[in-house]
């Protein structure tokens, strides 16, 4: 036999070892794929029957702070007093808040909420934009939550009218607390709670 055919003879040798091996290879991968399948499918059922039989309804969307934009906005600097009504004060803290809009609506969100000291003096600093109208509340929150309730409240009888960019300084603003039915107030954005 030349070298040649013995040479042939062994690469037809060879390519047949590696058709036996192909022919093996698939039969792995098949029982591996059905051994997957059969993790995925158990996985499947695991998980539906964990699922609640009824639907989850979704999370109300954060309430949105109000943008101001820093670079066309007035500065407010805004000082004076919570009266409280006759007898001893309610207890809790007093918070006093400037909001664009009716400050006493729940769904309004605060441009700047800021504690009044134990007497109700405050003095309170916030960027408003100019066109808008601001009022300022005050109430005494009873609880440790930021949206307890608050059974003392009110608002100053000013508006504030944010006409220009140019700082806006009001003083001797008194806003009288009544006692009411419980009323919430919104949080002040993360930004100027202090």
């Amino acid at each position: 036999m030349s070298p040649s055919t013995r040479l042939l003879g062994f690469l037809c040798g060879l390519i047949g070892l590696g058709c036996v091996g192909c022919q093996k290879q698939p039969e792995r991968s098949s029982a591996a794929a059905a051994q997957v399948h059969a993790a995925a499918s158990a996985s499947k059922d695991a998980a539906a029957s964990d699922r609640p039989s009824q639907p989850v309804p979704p999370e109300p969307a954060p309430a949105r702070e109000p943008f101001v934009d820093p670079l066309g906005a007035a500065t407010l600097e805004l000082s004076g007093a919570v009266v409280f009504p006759p007898g001893a004060p309610p207890p809790g803290r007093v918070f006093v808040l400037v909001s664009p809009g009716d400050c006493l609506d729940a769904a309004t969100t605060p441009l700047r909420r800021m504690p009044a000291t134990e007497d109700g003096a405050f003095i309170l600093h916030a960027l408003a934009t100019p066109g808008s109208e601001l009022t300022v509340c005050a109430f005494v929150q009873a609880g440790s939550s930021d949206v307890s309730p608050a059974l003392f409240y009110g608002q100053s009888a000013t508006r504030i009218r944010v006409e220009k960019t140019d700082d806006l300084v009001l003083r001797d603003l008194q806003v009288p607390l009544r006692a009411g039915p419980p009323r919430r107030f919104a949080a002040a954005p993360k930004s100027s709670k202090r």
